[in-house]
């Protein structure tokens, strides 16, 4: 991967300790800058030098253009890695923010939250194992058509309630089976395969 200094100078820029090339090279600047137009719905990214339709580039109000200098293909690596940095960096402040996303999607506070745990005795709904399992979270059950919280599981139980659609039929379906072929010895259980 190779990129060009961003002040339109022309000249090629040296990679980076993360893999991603220098946006300027050494000695110049932003003041150099001068920025790409769009000409007929088209502007040259400024890191791979290819002419390509606004289209292929994020929109940034603030400058003239109302884009950014580096298409979207340029951009997803540079994103991928500060995505990475940063989660690794902020592994704490990563999860936090993780936990509020979902207290907010289901319309609860933390409060609200506490009192749930409190209320099932810090313990899953279905299974009443106290290890949460996944990312060490309790998972909020909910109705998905009304929005109606029903109580919180450990990660397993609720991967499996998603995997039956929350639909008690397919739950009474699989418990019947799982009641008649527990006993089942290999060759009782169905066809013979050939190995």
């Amino acid at each position: 991967m190779e990129g060009f200094c961003q002040c339109n100078c022309g000249r090629k820029t040296s990679i980076g300790p993360d893999g991603i090339p220098n946006a300027f090279i050494r000695g110049h600047s932003t003041r150099a800058y001068v920025e790409n137009p769009v000409i007929d719905g088209q502007r040259m990214c400024m890191r791979c030098r290819i002419t390509k339709p606004v289209s292929e580039f994020y929109k940034r109000p603030e400058t003239a253009s109302g884009y950014r200098g580096v298409c979207r293909d340029c951009m997803r690596p540079m994103n991928n890695v500060r995505v990475k940095r940063y989660y690794h960096k902020h592994l704490d402040r990563a999860e936090e923010y993780g936990r509020r996303r979902s207290l907010r999607r289901h319309g609860l506070t933390k409060r609200e939250y506490v009192a749930y745990v409190e209320q099932q005795g810090n313990r899953c709904a279905i299974w009443r194992t106290a290890e949460p399992g996944g990312h060490g979270r309790w998972h909020i059950d909910h109705c998905h058509e009304t929005g109606v919280i029903r109580g919180l599981l450990c990660s397993p139980c609720n991967l499996g309630l998603g995997q039956f659609r929350d639909t008690p039929e397919f739950l009474i379906a699989a418990a019947e089976y799982l009641r008649k072929r527990s006993n089942v010895g290999p060759a009782e259980s169905g066809p013979a395969r050939s190995s």
